[in-house]
C-alpha cells in the first residue's frame, strides 16, 4: 500500500524512537515498501494510519524553512 498524506510511521527500535509524518503521499501505484529508519530498521505505521488530529492529539507545528 502506498504511503498517504497524514500517516505517521515510527521506528520499532526503542533506543532510536524516530518518527516521521508523510506530508506528500505517493501517487496511485507508487511506493509499496515501508520507509526505512536512519538506524536501519523498517518503520511501522502508527495510530492505525490516522492523522494525529483525528485521535485528539495536539498537532505538531509545521517546520519553518531556514
Amino acid at each position: 500500500m502506498a504511503m498517504k498524506t497524514g500517516e505517521i510511521y515510527h521506528c520499532p527500535n526503542d533506543t532510536c524512537g524516530c518518527e516521521i509524518e508523510v506530508t506528500r503521499g505517493a501517487d496511485e501505484g507508487g511506493g509499496e515498501a515501508a520507509p526505512q529508519c536512519c538506524c536501519g530498521m523498517p518503520m511501522k505505521l502508527s495510530y492505525g494510519g490516522r492523522d494525529r488530529a483525528d485521535i485528539g492529539e495536539t498537532p505538531v507545528p509545521e517546520a519553518t524553512p531556514f
